[in-house]
């Protein structure tokens, strides 16, 4: 066993020799992705300025050398004519593949500002002070319409650190997210086709299948926030299937067993109708307007603020939040199920990030034309559900309340599971 073990390392050790690996790829502030793969060349790039000839490449050596050596960049002095003095050349870097070297934000407040690639341990000053080594630092602000190259606009030189200044779409990071996330849109049609027929049933009957609502509430209570606070501090982009699923099944034990709690204690549930009231307008909030700006603070902010506000209400209008939430979440499950299959809806976590990070530059038409549907699908359900119940309308029975009457009687009394009809 060990012995396999051994001849997985090395084998793997052997592809991180072969690729660019982390040379090229780096995470920074923790989800800020960049990657330089596609600046490498087959040909050198090559810059010239007053006193100097650079050759340079990314993630591979250059193929020009110095003096037989090899190195990431060189620098070739000019001739009073102009030319290059081969025999005074040095290496700006080392020839290490696997060290001196190190990226940084060139705004350690904005990633979307760009990245910088630092070498060091280049050749020694030809002087007396035979302790410093050239070094070089490739400045590569984010532009979008420049890919697959470096264009250089500036050279700095301080005695022996070099400093090019350009611009590159490779300077614009690329949004990580959450492995849990990539997990669940791989079951991303499974999920739609839930919420479909979930949110239908609860936008038109939410108030009439009571039981039915408290249990989808408090599983979406457990299930949904406990998979949030998974995604965002708990898996990273690199987590393990082992951790995710982990995760999952921990997320699903917890909604179940809320729901189970939200219908043997139906005031806690009606609690929660009126926390996802507020959650879910913070969501639509957060696409409508919140996103721009560039933070999910806000949207944090909102829908404990939201959620609170709907959770107090519950106590004394739990009918009316009953039909206001049944009728907002399961128009926004029922739209945001359908958005799924036909595309154009931004996710509602990443969306502020991804438009920080330059990968949209807003939410898109087709958002709001999704926006309009699941308001008047809500509307719908509400004006069917407050009908209904005006009319004395008869409901599931859940717990001994078939009528308006039973319903204004009984809910003072709902406390405990032995409170259900027998």
């Amino acid at each position: 066993m060990r012995n396999i073990l051994i001849v997985l390392l090395l084998v793997n050790c052997l592809k991180l020799f072969s690729s660019a690996g982390f040379r090229c790829n780096q995470l920074l502030n923790s989800d800020a992705l960049f990657s330089l793969e596609a600046l490498s060349s087959t040909n050198d790039y090559v810059y010239r300025s007053q006193n100097y000839t650079f050759y340079f490449n990314f993630c591979v050596l250059a193929s020009t050398k110095c003096k037989n050596e090899s190195a990431y960049a060189i620098a070739f002095p000019l001739d009073a004519s102009e030319n290059e003095i081969p025999e005074s050349c040095f290496r700006l870097t080392s020839d290490s593949i696997l060290t001196y070297y190190s990226y940084s934000l060139l705004n350690s407040d904005d990633a979307a500002q760009g990245v910088k690639l630092s070498y060091t341990n280049g050749d020694f000053q030809n002087t007396t002070q035979q302790n410093l080594s050239y070094s070089v630092n490739f400045e590569i602000n984010c532009v979008k319409d420049i890919p697959n190259k470096f264009n250089v606009t500036d050279i700095e030189i301080n005695n022996t650190v070099f400093t090019f200044k350009g611009e590159s779409a490779a300077g614009c990071p690329v949004l990580e997210i959450s492995a849990i996330y990539n997990f669940i849109v791989d079951s991303q049609y499974i999920l739609a086709l839930i919420m479909l027929v979930i949110g239908a049933i609860e936008c038109f009957f939410g108030l009439f299948l009571l039981g039915p609502s408290l249990f989808v509430i408090g599983f979406l209570t457990g299930f949904g926030l406990l998979l949030i606070f998974f995604a965002e501090f708990i898996i990273g982009p690199d987590s393990g299937s082992g951790l995710i699923w982990f995760c999952i099944i921990l997320c699903l034990g917890v909604g179940g067993g809320l729901g189970y709690l939200a219908t043997s204690l139906p005031k806690i549930g009606f609690f929660g109708l009126g926390i996802w009231l507020g959650v879910v307008l913070a969501f639509v909030l957060n696409n409508l307007v919140l996103y721009l700006t560039e933070s999910n603070v806000l949207l944090y902010l909102l829908m404990v603020t939201f959620g609170a506000i709907g959770a107090v209400l519950s106590r004394w209008k739990w009918k009316i939040v009953c039909v206001l939430a049944t009728s907002v979440i399961g128009g926004y499950m029922t739209i945001r199920g359908l958005s799924i299959f036909i595309g154009g809806y931004p996710d509602e976590l990443t969306i502020a990030k991804k438009i920080e990070y330059k990968e949209l530059d807003g939410v898109g038409w087709a958002f709001y034309v999704y926006f309009v549907f699941m308001l008047g699908l809500s509307i719908a359900g509400m004006v069917y559900q407050f009908r209904n119940m005006k009319k004395g309308g008869r409901y599931n029975g859940e717990f001994g309340m078939e009528t308006d009457e039973d319903l204004d009687k009984n809910f003072v009394e709902l406390s405990l599971l032995g409170n259900r009809k027998k």
